[in-house]
């Protein structure tokens, strides 16, 4: 009983240190996620150089994005119309 009443003292003291550490990190992975967000919405709603991609022309990523579903979308609905031999 006297080993159980040492090791859940060590145990607290242990936790007491780790929450003052800690205490001073808290809510720092959130700022991280809301920088890293700021920064990927900035990248995918950048124009893109054309020097990069000579067919987006200064489109963004989202809308050279939407433009490929776009273009796709309309070769399958060509290829499902066509008539077959």
């Amino acid at each position: 009983m006297q080993l159980f009443r040492q090791n859940r003292a060590r145990q607290n003291r242990v936790s007491k240190h780790r929450g003052r550490h800690w205490s001073k990190h808290r809510g720092q992975a959130y700022i991280e996620y809301i920088i890293g967000a700021g920064i990927m919405a900035a990248a995918l709603f950048t124009p893109i150089p054309s020097a990069v991609i000579p067919e987006a022309q200064g489109m963004s990523a989202v809308e050279y994005l939407i433009d490929a579903f776009k273009r796709n979308h309309q070769g399958y609905i060509w290829a499902m119309s066509a008539p077959s031999p």
